[in-house]
């Protein structure tokens, strides 16, 4: 991770503990995948964990809807210590109980799953239809639809689209193609750029990435496309 200039001094680190693993079993004739995925006794992170960091020296810090009680109070926490820093959440599994992780953050990132478990068919609805439901106070909700591409929705209610990108060649491997384009859409969002340029340039990011094995050939592609300095 360091050698790709991530930096790792915050990780928690657990003495004589196991390192989860997961088997992905991916279709060909569909692109779909099937995870199974093994966590012996890897605690989760705590409040605690959070509390030893200095928060009021981050610009951003990203939530996974995960543990829902533990993640509200982490939320919670950031707020009451660094006002002034980004928090933003990802509603990924169809789990009615997340939704009260979106009362303490700017922006929502809401897989295509979740939004129809919701009842929301289309990433417009989505992007819509959770603004209004359960994320008002939010200022952008992010919908990731797939090769269908992604949707924003501003708080002045301003939608904007973007279409997906295929990679140039075949596509290789889709796992972790969501996260790909959380993170660029982040990254651009921290530059002050407009939600179009950002959820544009996410899924130009995930495109690519699904074009390549993992994610470490992305260090020598991604400075190399056409697109990348327009954030």
């Amino acid at each position: 991770m360091e050698a790709f200039g991530i930096k790792t001094d915050a990780v928690v680190v657990h003495a004589g503990k196991r390192c989860p693993s997961s088997i992905v079993l991916c279709s060909y004739e569909t692109g779909s995948r099937t995870i199974v995925h093994c966590n012996q006794d890897l605690p989760e992170l705590t409040v605690k964990d959070i509390a030893k960091l200095p928060l009021d020296t981050y610009s951003w810090i990203h939530f996974e809807g995960r543990n829902v009680k533990t993640v509200l109070e982490m939320q919670s926490l950031v707020r009451e210590s660094a006002p002034d820093v980004t928090v933003s959440v990802e509603l990924e599994k169809a789990r009615p109980d997340m939704q009260v992780l979106v009362k303490n953050v700017d922006v929502v990132f809401v897989s295509k799953d979740y939004a129809r478990n919701m009842k929301f068919y289309s990433m417009e609805a989505a992007a819509e239809g959770i603004a209004k439901k359960i994320a008002q106070r939010c200022k952008m909700v992010i919908v990731a639809w797939g090769v269908k591409g992604a949707c924003g929705r501003s708080s002045d209610g301003t939608i904007v689209t973007s279409n997906a990108f295929p990679p140039a060649g075949e596509v290789v491997d889709t796992l972790g193609a969501g996260d790909t384009f959380i993170a660029a859409t982040i990254f651009a969002l921290s530059r002050q750029r407009s939600l179009q340029d950002c959820i544009t340039f996410g899924c130009r990011v995930a495109g690519l990435k699904v074009g390549l094995k993992g994610w470490e050939p992305l260090g020598e592609y991604l400075p190399k496309a056409e697109w990348i300095n327009t954030v």
